[in-house]
């Protein structure tokens, strides 16, 4: 797809909230704040794109209610199939897992979608290849439109391997395990699948690398060991060959990739300073700068942290940061966590901007899409766990999207511009 059309895509919505009236919000929707929140029950989210597709995970149980592997899902949140859920199926069924095995290997992890709804992850890898030891041998896949393809690294499918990333043109990045080991895991090698070939990635030196992300442009993001034994992230292209960058880190010794956008902004965790349990701090690195973007509170924390999980094309980031929680969450045992937005500069706590109702807290936030759509989770006084759906106040709910007709182009810029200078003017206040 074209870059004017990828942009043309996630401006729809703000056309679409020019055209077609507020919508009556979903049922269990508050609409205090910010953003209007709607409860998505007792699932973990992964990412939104801008469809409105939501991936994530649950844990099923069986007929006893005793827990079983984790089962992925993939929801539609708004658009033409509005309410759309269906669990993805695991790469091996749950009735083939080893005799005498304790838990079954029928697992299902989705980790990244793109726009057309395809997504990549990890699932439980072949029963007779299955580790009598524990069960750690998963094996990458990547949906396409319901098309599920296992991937498998070049030491075959004894060895574990992992997708983590897939843009629009299908590309699609991730790791694998090496038959090499080192003192408590394999090490590893990332890798890039284009054009149905799989090329392993290098590393900065050292015995391992993971691939974490792939944008539009073909630029991967990912981290990777030293010769001094640090981990490092870095930045390279997913073309075979291409040399592999190193971004650095905020003053410490190891810094961790997660994601990055069309414009090359990258997101990830580094520790900020050395010592036995150093503390680490969410980043932004964007032209040659590496911002950390700090804490929300907790300093009462032994290890204060804070972690980015994604970012959108405008530069805006989510993730989790401990927090100074107030005292009627004290003695619970609960995440000391809150959920973040970081913004033009500032980090701010996501419980400043929407109101869950009474005794509620959104302890993390995990993906964001190009019209300011949140996916976060929470919990209650009750320990009731859910995940939201936050939506930016005054926009409707947009329909899929579509490519228009070129004489529609000025309209999308001045609903671009009205979204933005609103968004400005919500800032100040």
């Amino acid at each position: 797809m074209g870059k004017v059309v990828r942009i043309v895509r996630w401006m729809l919505p703000f056309a679409a909230a020019l055209a077609v009236s507020a919508q009556e919000a979903t049922a269990g929707a508050i609409e205090t704040g910010r953003y209007v929140a709607t409860k998505l029950g007792q699932r973990s989210v992964v990412d939104i794109n801008n469809a409105g597709r939501v991936i994530g995970h649950h844990t099923p149980t069986n007929d006893n209610a005793v827990p079983l592997a984790p089962r992925g899902f993939v929801y539609d949140a708004y658009g033409p199939n509005a309410g759309d859920l269906r669990d993805i199926e695991p790469l091996t069924p749950i009735e083939d897992r080893p005799a005498g095995y304790p838990f079954p290997p029928a697992r299902s992890m989705p980790r990244d979608l793109n726009e057309a709804g395809d997504f990549v992850g990890d699932g439980a890898g072949d029963v007779e290849v299955f580790p009598a030891y524990g069960g750690r041998h998963v094996r990458g896949f990547v949906d396409r439109g319901g098309e599920v393809e296992g991937l498998v690294g070049p030491h075959g499918p004894r060895y574990s391997s992992q997708a983590t990333g897939i843009n629009d043109a299908g590309d699609v990045v991730g790791f694998y395990d090496l038959p090499e080991h080192g003192e408590y895991l394999p090490h590893r090698r990332g890798f890039v699948v284009r054009d149905g070939r799989m090329h392993e990635l290098g590393t900065l030196g050292g015995p391992s690398s993971v691939a974490a992300d792939v944008n539009n442009r073909g630029q991967v993001v990912g981290d990777s060991t030293t010769d001094s034994g640090s981990g490092r992230v870095f930045l390279t292209t997913a073309d075979p060959g291409a040399p592999l960058i190193e971004l650095g880190t905020l003053g410490g010794e190891h810094s961790r990739a997660v994601k990055l956008n069309d414009r090359g902004q990258v997101i990830g965790t580094s520790t900020i300073s050395g010592g036995p349990i150093p503390e680490s701090h969410a980043f932004l690195y964007d032209e040659g700068q590496m911002t950390d973007l700090g804490i929300l509170g907790g300093r009462d924390w032994a290890t204060p942290f804070s972690e980015a999980f994604d970012l959108n094309e405008l530069g805006q980031v989510v993730g989790q940061s401990t927090i100074d929680r107030g005292p009627e969450w004290e003695g619970l045992y609960l995440p000391g966590t809150g959920a973040f937005l970081y913004e033009d500069g500032e980090l701010i706590d996501l419980n400043d901007l929407v109101d869950l109702g009474p005794g509620w807290l959104l302890t993390s936030a995990k993906g964001i899409n190009d019209w300011g759509a949140i996916v976060a989770e929470g919990v209650s006084l009750d320990r009731e766990f859910s995940s939201f759906l936050l939506t930016p106040k005054g926009h409707a709910l947009p329909i899929a999207p579509q490519v228009p007709e070129p004489a529609t182009l000025a309209v999308l810029a001045a609903g671009l511009a009205l979204w933005a200078a609103s968004r400005r003017r919500g800032r100040r206040r």
